[in-house]
């Protein structure tokens, strides 16, 4: 059975992401005049919607609980599937309004807060502590939808590092007996494993931000799930997302700072996240290789090499609450110096 879902959700998104690139829908028109773009021919963005038939349709005959989500999640869907498909460039305010529209409706149906600290459980029956917990779980979700669009500039980056941690994520649910939430992750990962195949190595379609931002917004939910429902903490997955994590804590201020200094618009993209340095790096050193989409895409595999690194370690030492907030410190003074070393060599 669990075989079954997963084949249906990998094959339909695989047959609508071939549709939608044979059918040139959604082509990215502006990739001339983006000076941070990272590939340099039209492709259609709209990878995230092939993602999102996949797996409604797919949950319409085996998960209602991810058809709550998904309801939940139309308010994200509507305003990037007009950024992508029209190429509408809404301000980033905006996008987190919608984005916060989502995250409250699938809270206030769902009452999965965060709770688990670790080492500080806040109560189900007080009041005072709910709310704290509400409020972590909705700033925590916004910020994750908000941090896998970030890191969004690469083939297979994104949806890669999700792959991975879904791949563990299900393992978790499937052990300790989350059933429903284990055929979700399943229906996910299916879903975004079928898209995979046509973005990575050769960028034949793209996410897009609709894609992006209601992954995180998924995602992001199923790891307050994870802590209230397993045997982890939120400790486990702040420490296996410690790279989208510090990509985001980084961008905020740099981009505020850009605003103030030059009034460039905080939702314009900008050339200055890890992957655009490990891209320039990749081009220094493998000049034989003329290919740019796999030069992007070896660029991809630098990344998410340490990424499993860590996810590995954390899912190994999963209960540890120590031992994840060690690996979270680690994995931020690391990027930090990987990502200054890049800087400066570039």
């Amino acid at each position: 059975m669990v075989l079954k879902i997963f084949l249906l959700s990998f094959f339909i998104s695989i047959i609508f992401n071939y549709i939608l690139i044979k059918s040139k829908y959604g082509l990215d028109l502006g990739v001339d005049e983006k000076e941070h773009a990272l590939h340099t021919h039209q492709v259609s963005r709209m990878g995230g919607l092939a993602i999102v038939i996949a797996i409604t349709i797919t949950s319409i005959f085996y998960s209602q609980d991810f058809m709550l989500i998904l309801a939940s999640g139309l308010a994200i869907f509507s305003f990037g599937f007009l950024e992508d498909r029209f190429h509408f460039d809404l301000p980033y305010s905006y996008k987190i309004s919608f984005i916060a529209i989502s995250t409250f409706f699938l809270l206030y149906f769902t009452k999965e807060f965060a709770y688990d600290g670790g080492f500080i459980v806040l109560s189900q029956t007080n009041i005072f502590e709910i709310s704290i917990a509400a409020i972590i779980a909705f700033v925590g979700i916004i910020g994750f939808s908000s941090a896998v669009n970030f890191i969004d500039g690469l083939n297979g980056y994104s949806m890669g590092a999700m792959a991975i941690s879904l791949i563990f994520f299900s393992i978790i649910f499937y052990n300790q007996g989350v059933e429903n939430y284990f055929i979700i992750s399943i229906i996910l990962l299916g879903a975004i494993l079928g898209f995979l195949i046509f973005n990575f190595p050769f960028g034949k379609i793209f996410l897009g931000d609709m894609g992006a931002h209601l992954i995180g917004f998924i995602v992001g939910y199923l790891s307050i799930v994870l802590a209230n429902h397993t045997s982890v903490s939120l400790w486990y997955p702040l420490a296996i997302f410690s790279i989208p994590i510090i990509n985001t804590l980084q961008k905020i201020p740099r981009r505020i700072k850009r605003k103030k200094l030059y009034n460039i618009p905080f939702s314009e993209s900008d050339s200055e996240d890890l992957h655009y340095f490990m891209f320039a790096y990749i081009k220094q050193k493998y000049p034989n290789i003329k290919s740019m989409a796999l030069k992007n895409s070896l660029a991809t595999i630098h990344i998410l090499i340490p990424y499993f690194i860590i996810n590995l370690i954390g899912f190994i030492f999963r209960e540890n609450d120590f031992v994840l907030i060690g690996l979270f410190l680690v994995s931020v003074f690391t990027y930090v110096y990987v990502y200054n070393v890049l800087k400066k060599k570039v």
